[in-house]
């Protein structure tokens, strides 16, 4: 089990399956939880979509959902690319922790991956804490997302990895 535990007060906390991003919103001294399936590969990418929008549908009525749909469209399709899976999964969580549309290869800030790696944001009153499934461990990959405190392209140091690959023999 995958499981966030809730600012104090009110307490509680949200108990995902192992493969779920475990997410509780305290606002207005009440607790939301919510456990989102992240787009790890293609098959669950759709029931990440799913997820995902029934969490802006309660937390965030009206706001952003078209940009916010688009963004959960393209982190499907970069499921499909393991290259920026990891890149892609912390742009998803960013999506949904600060309720904002992210593209699959948009760089991370210091400020993005120190909040990734705290797994807590404020936004006002409202307090999200979240916790990414210890398996997909992108976490652990961030100081190579971030870069020396400058932000980094992510499809530049894809294509610089992909020429540093050996040759195919012929």
């Amino acid at each position: 089990m995958n499981r966030c535990d809730c600012s104090n007060p009110p307490g509680g906390s949200a108990t995902c399956e192992d493969d779920q991003l475990a997410v509780c919103v305290v606002e207005d001294g009440e607790a939301h939880t919510f456990c989102i399936r992240l787009p790890g590969d293609e098959l669950t990418a759709p029931d990440a979509s799913r997820d995902a929008k029934k969490y802006f549908a309660v937390m965030y009525p009206g706001a952003l959902k078209r940009a916010l749909a688009a963004a959960l469209h393209a982190h499907e399709q970069a499921a499909r690319e393991p290259s920026l899976r990891n890149l892609s999964m912390a742009n998803f969580v960013l999506s949904i922790v600060k309720a904002e549309p992210r593209m699959p290869q948009e760089p991370i800030s210091p400020e993005d991956a120190e909040l990734l790696a705290s797994g807590e944001h404020r936004d006002g009153d409202r307090v999200i804490r979240f916790r990414v499934p210890p398996d997909r461990g992108f976490t652990a990959d961030l100081p190579s997302m971030v870069g020396s405190g400058d932000m980094i392209d992510p499809a530049a140091q894809i294509e610089s990895e992909r020429t540093q690959l050996p040759a195919e023999p012929a």
